[in-house]
């Protein structure tokens, strides 16, 4: 009988020990369930150790970028035919990851005059998955994941789509890699997504309006 009471007290700190260890690993990496957690609570956002903040004071928002990224020019696109401003975007560009598939890693902020129906639903590419619901900064977003294929490169987004006044805002995480295959052998790896989407997300965790 004692035998059989160590065997399953040996066998429940064996799986208690690996919950806790997989939970380390998915905190320090923002993987699941925290890249949620933490879009939840913006309010308390993990930031890089040296940052810039970009403020945008006539649509009434801000953010922190790490200063090895690189602020981009803001745009005009047209999506069915509504003008679709690029307000701030924030590039690492491959030269971060050396030899490694990685293009280019995104995060950008567009504004569009959608209705409130297109906002949260019309996309240019459809959604792989069920939408969600999140908040950041206080206001509601619609979350999707989309990803997109094309002459050897990979693009895959994650999509925050929400209405603050007038206004339908987008807040889009993107990943841009080639095709390994592509590549001269053994020139490259394939680049840590995992590391990528945590620098990208703490981005978003630092996003808030302020007006």
């Amino acid at each position: 009988m004692k035998h059989i009471r160590f065997s399953v007290w040996f066998s429940v700190i064996l799986v208690a020990a690996f919950i806790v260890g997989y939970l380390a690993w998915a905190y320090t990496y923002q993987y699941w369930p925290f890249d949620t957690v933490l879009i939840l609570y913006p309010d308390k956002p993990r930031v890089f150790d040296t940052t810039k903040t970009y403020a945008d004071q006539g649509y009434g928002f801000s953010f922190q970028y790490p200063e090895a990224s690189v602020l981009e020019e803001p745009t005009i696109t047209f999506f069915d035919g509504a003008v679709v401003a690029q307000l701030a975007q924030v590039s690492f560009p491959r030269e971060l990851y050396p030899k490694t598939n990685l293009v280019e890693a995104l995060f950008t902020v567009n504004s569009a005059r959608l209705s409130p129906l297109n906002c949260t639903s019309q996309f240019t590419v459809p959604p792989s998955g069920d939408a969600k619901q999140v908040q950041i900064s206080g206001n509601p977003f619609t979350f999707v994941k989309v990803s997109d294929a094309g002459a050897g490169n990979l693009y895959e987004s994650r999509v925050y789509r929400g209405e603050r006044g007038d206004t339908c805002f987008e807040i889009m995480l993107t990943i841009h890699t080639g095709n390994i295959g592509n590549y001269t052998a053994g020139s490259v790896t394939e680049v840590d997504k995992i590391k990528v989407w945590s620098k990208l997300t703490q981005i978003l965790n630092s996003f808030k309006f302020t007006k």
